[in-house]
């Protein structure tokens, strides 16, 4: 909102100046005396601090130009005419401002004061519109030339001032004016307000239409958009919502978040009955928000179903009788055809695990079986089939809404959840409930990240040689010292080591040698697997021991057994045939889960990326090594 606009030009004698101000006196001290009963404000600030930059050189003009000053912005668009056989000093040089409250958002307000400023230029070249007009004291009496229907007119030459008024009054009330200046020329200025850019779109994202896109669809919209809308219904995932539209994730995930940025729809996360619900801080407010449980209540409860036709009064006795003569089936037969179904579960209940639904109310049907043991033909059995209707559940209260609330906690899955409250929830539907208080703010989902941990590395052993050499060499002057002693004779089981010594160090050598050369080796097959795995478009293992050892190993397999598949014959291809085609396969399959064990990526993202279930994926992790599932 805009608290003054003002019109500012440079005067040839009298440098800049304002010529007009809405309201009266809002930048500089008003010439005309007020009236007495009218409360005089201070200007918002001290013009001659800004007037360089209202009416600035040449260079900086035709340019948006934004000053701040005692706690106000100042927003302009500074306009410089160049015409030497029109103005006095060869240019004309004005200004239309706004001010408003320096924390206020002001992008909107940038777009409209350029425009406006764009426009002025052109009245201006066009017919002399700004600078015809001079200040004097019949101003107020020549503003609005009357309209035949009554309503505003035209503006008159003199009618800056009510230009100003009519502008500031209808974007503070309305955010659009629409003036016209003469025959040929209208004002039409609309303020956009601007959006924040949308959030980044996941695959594991739940999109919630919060407005009936059918109704706004046209046959104008992208076609990516227009495929996905069937699918939004608030269960369906981005990457379920790209298969079953058939369309592109990429180009999904873009629809998806310009349906978020105007407002259309929400992002939730995945339903699931193994997921961890808790409330925050903002509980309270709920359970003070009289208005908000009511709302909740229309939300979550479910209609009471209408009675089917098996379920009617009428239908509840049934009888069948046939004679022997014809295909009558047996005994067996008529119990199972007489068996009558239980009521199916309600809709939000559907699927709910077994051991999470509540016990049924309801009466097995009873079958009774009666045949005549009387003289004459027998006659066939009559089944008489009696079904109780369950009662009708009561609807849920305000009461029980808090109750179901303030009962979630961490480490309580909502299936356990609905079991402990199965009579609470016998018309409330589940997933509108937590969908509920996740939107409003005071619950939040509690997802699962999975760690691993590192693999330690084994030291390197190293100075073997070192050893041997050393020991070699003490030898070789306990020898002397001992030929010295004993006058420089020296036993042959002195030679005898001193050989096996020289040999060890040999040996040792020979091994630190082969050691180095596998190590340089293994860098080799390191960066031939991270060039192997980008053209390929595998996705890398993560840096350190975990991933690139488990990389390494398979590569090392893979050139081993090509390497010794000739010499080795059919034991290759049987080794293959009983891990699935590949030794060790199992350990390649594990690559792609690498990147997502550094506890940065939640369970919904690991299951909707590899399309894997839950289950699959803590299978998976079993064979991973020591990985800590967190929840947070």
């Amino acid at each position: 909102m805009i608290k003054a606009i003002f019109f500012a030009r440079f005067h040839p004698g009298k440098g800049p100046v304002v010529v007009h101000q809405v309201p009266d006196g809002s930048i500089i001290p008003s010439s005309v005396p007020p009236h007495p009963s009218l409360i005089i404000h201070p200007p918002l600030f001290d013009f001659s601090l800004i007037s360089e930059y209202i009416i600035p050189r040449q260079e900086f003009c035709d340019r948006l130009v934004t000053v701040c000053v005692n706690h106000q912005r100042v927003i302009g668009y500074p306009v410089c005419i160049v015409d030497e056989s029109k103005y006095e000093r060869n240019q004309f040089i004005f200004n239309f401002a706004v001010v408003m409250e320096e924390k206020e958002e002001s992008a909107a307000w940038e777009m409209v004061i350029r425009k406006l400023g764009l426009l002025m230029r052109s009245l201006e070249e066009q017919s002399g519109f700004l600078s015809k007009e001079e200040l004097d004291d019949e101003v107020e009496s020549q503003l609005l030339l009357p309209a035949e229907d009554g309503s505003r007119g035209r503006l008159k030459a003199k009618s800056i001032y009510a230009l100003c008024e009519m502008i500031m009054e209808d974007l503070n009330n309305y955010s659009e004016c629409m003036i016209p200046i003469d025959d040929s020329n209208t004002l039409n200025l609309k303020l956009f307000p601007p959006r924040p850019p949308p959030p980044h779109v996941h695959g594991w994202h739940v999109p919630l239409a919060i407005v009936r896109l059918t109704a706004l669809q046209t046959s104008a919209w992208d076609l990516t958009i227009s495929q996905i809308i069937p699918h939004i219904n608030g269960t369906n995932s981005v990457r379920i919502i790209s298969q079953l539209a058939d369309t592109d994730f990429a180009l999904t995930r873009k629809a998806i978040q310009h349906l978020l940025y105007y407002h259309c729809i929400l992002l939730l996360d995945i339903f699931q009955f193994s997921a961890i619900y808790a409330p925050t801080p903002d509980i309270s407010v709920f359970l003070t928000d009289e208005a908000m449980q009511e709302e909740c209540l229309r939300y979550v409860t479910v209609p009471d179903p209408i009675p089917s036709a098996s379920t009617h009064p009428h239908h509840h006795r049934r009888r069948r009788s046939r004679s022997p003569s014809s295909d009558s089936p047996t005994t067996e037969a008529l119990l199972s055809l007489s068996t009558v179904s239980t009521p199916s579960p309600t809709p939000h209940l559907a699927s709910i695990p077994q051991t999470a639904r509540p016990a049924p109310s309801a009466k097995l049907p009873t079958t009774i079986i009666t045949t005549s043991t009387t003289g004459g033909p027998p006659a066939s059995p009559t089944t008489t089939t009696t079904t109780t209707p369950p009662p009708a559940a009561d609807p849920p209260t305000l009461d029980t809404l808090r109750t179901l609330y303030t009962t979630l906690k961490q480490g309580l899955t909502v299936r356990h959840w609905c079991a402990e409250h199965a009579a609470r929830l016998a018309r409330v539907d589940v997933r509108r409930l937590l969908t509920f208080g996740v939107i409003k703010g005071f619950l939040y989902r509690v997802h699962k990240y999975a760690v691993a941990e590192p693999v330690p590395t084994p030291p390197r052993r190293g100075g073997g040689g070192k050893t041997a050499a050393a020991a070699a060499a003490a030898r070789r002057a306990r020898g002397r010292d001992g030929g010295a002693a004993g006058g420089g004779k020296q036993s042959e089981e002195e030679e005898e080591q001193e050989k096996a010594g020289e040999e060890g160090q040999q040996q040792e050598e020979k091994k630190n040698k082969k050691k180095k050369e596998g190590r340089e080796g293994e860098e080799g097959q390191h960066d031939a697997f991270r060039l192997a795995a980008m053209s390929s478009g595998w996705a890398t293992p993560a840096e350190g021991p975990s991933g690139i050892a488990a990389g390494l190993r398979s590569l090392s397999l893979k050139q081993g057994n090509e390497e010794g598949g000739a010499g080795r014959g059919d034991v290759g291809s049987e080794g293959e045939a009983e891990n699935g085609g590949s030794p060790k396969k199992s350990e390649r399959e594990l690559l792609p889960l690498a990147r997502y064990l550094d506890g940065m990526h939640c369970f919904d993202e690991i299951c909707s990326d590899l399309a894997m279930s839950e289950r699959e994926v803590l299978g998976k992790l079993k064979g991973y090594g020591e990985v800590c599932v967190i929840h947070r």
